[in-house]
C-alpha cells in the first residue's frame, strides 16, 4: 500500500509489482462467468 505522500515512482513500482500485463479482457470475461459473488469486492461498490 502506498502512503499519502508516494510519488509517481513509487506508484510505478506498486503497478508493476501488483499487476500482470498479460491479462486480457477475454481473461477477465473469463472470471466475470465463473464468478458467484458480488459484482466487486469493494463494500461501497456492491449493489
Amino acid at each position: 500500500m502506498l502512503c499519502h505522500n508516494s510519488g509517481l515512482e513509487d506508484f510505478l513500482g506498486w503497478l508493476a509489482k501488483n499487476f500482470d500485463p498479460s491479462v486480457t479482457w477475454q481473461d477477465l470475461d473469463f472470471i466475470r462467468s465463473e464468478w458467484d459473488g458480488p459484482p466487486s469486492s469493494m463494500p461501497w461498490e456492491t449493489g
